[in-house]
């Protein structure tokens, strides 16, 4: 029996279509890409101060640019915007890059978002490497384990990432992958004054 041929042929360009999808999926996931992460559950205590350290996973790629937006909840976290120095930069935000790279870092009180840009200005443009990005110092309500009950599961409060965008020294786009993370909140501990007996 003779095998129809324009059906031979469908079948024929249906399999290398599987095949370059394949290939190409396979491609795609052996390219390196970069991460941004905040850390998980880190402990505080409500009415604290905590430093949330953002940490940066390079790949091995050439970065020369980074822009993402850390967005907390601002009825239970706060930021301290004073910028002392006046260097664009809030100084309970430490950024740990180059010192030649410019940085813009702006704190949005009514929404809870600390918007922060880095980027190299002259050629050669210098590049960041693996290790803490931001360290950013964060004022916790004293109220903050009790609306987090209602907020996020056993007291959790979300460090959301969005908006991440990276850049190499060639102005191309870098693949990015980014990890929210999370506050976890405790109540501090009850002191209890016990009377003090003398006896005579």
């Amino acid at each position: 029996m003779k095998l129809n041929t324009t059906h031979a042929k469908t079948a024929v360009c249906c399999l290398l279509f599987i095949l370059l999808l394949a290939m190409a999926q396979l491609t795609a996931a052996q390219e390196p890409i970069a991460t941004l992460r905040a850390p998980q559950e880190q402990p505080v205590l409500a009415g604290a101060t905590t430093d949330v350290e953002l940490v940066l996973e390079t790949a091995d790629l050439d970065i020369a640019a980074v822009a993402f937006v850390l967005h907390v909840d601002p009825q239970r976290v706060q930021l301290d915007a004073t910028d002392g120095d006046s260097d664009g930069v809030p100084d309970s935000v430490v950024v740990h890059a180059p010192a030649n790279m410019a940085r813009s870092v702006t704190w949005e009180a009514a929404t809870g978002k600390l918007n922060v840009a880095l980027f190299g200005l002259f050629p050669p443009l210098p590049t960041l490497q693996d290790g803490v990005l931001l360290t950013v110092t964060f004022k916790v309500a004293a109220d903050a384990a009790v609306g987090a009950a209602h907020h996020a599961e056993n007291g959790r409060l979300p460090l959301l990432l969005e908006q991440v965008s990276l850049g190499d020294t060639e102005g191309n786009d870098v693949p990015a992958n980014a990890v929210d993370g999370s506050l976890l909140i405790r109540e501090p501990a009850v002191k209890i004054a016990l009377p003090v007996i003398k006896r005579s």
